[in-house]
């Protein structure tokens, strides 16, 4: 499997605002008990490609509605938790809805049961981020832009 199409599991790759409140609500998740981790942050235009395909040309469940550059996973400003067994597996068994209040709690935005693992930053736009990657070339720059307006929201 190419290094593109991989899962990436490192909060390095995240937004700094964004990966600090994500491990501060994983930290008071598991000392409340849970047994939750980041599954993925990060993703590559490649990485999200195959995903979108996953259900429509290519074998699997559709897992996603983003097309590739609609993903806040692209930008470092979104994350997807799951729970992991006593095994070490991991599963989406698992009471998301009692989580959300902690993630909501250290202001991330939450999209409900239907993505229940799924936390962004409360950024203003795709197309904004798109914009400004294009024309900065830099995600340091779409994450000031979305902090920005995170603090206007928060």
């Amino acid at each position: 499997m190419s290094i593109k199409l991989k899962i990436n599991r490192d909060p390095q790759n995240l937004c700094p605002w964004f990966a600090d409140r994500l491990s501060s609500a994983l930290a008071e998740c598991q000392a409340l008990g849970f047994r939750v981790a980041l599954f993925e942050g990060f993703r590559s235009t490649e990485r999200q490609e195959a995903l979108y395909a996953q259900g429509r040309t290519s074998r699997g469940k559709i897992i996603t509605n983003a097309r590739p550059g609609y993903s806040w996973h692209q930008y470092g400003l979104a994350a997807d938790i799951a729970y992991l067994t006593p095994a070490g597996q991991w599963t989406w068994d698992g009471d998301f809805i009692r989580l959300s209040p902690i993630f909501i709690g250290q202001g991330l935005k939450w999209l409900g049961p239907g993505d229940a693992g799924h936390y962004e930053c409360p950024a203003s736009s795709l197309k904004a981020a798109r914009q400004l990657l294009e024309s900065e070339g830099s995600l340091e720059e779409v994450w000031s832009d979305a902090l920005k307006k995170a603090d206007q929201k928060l």
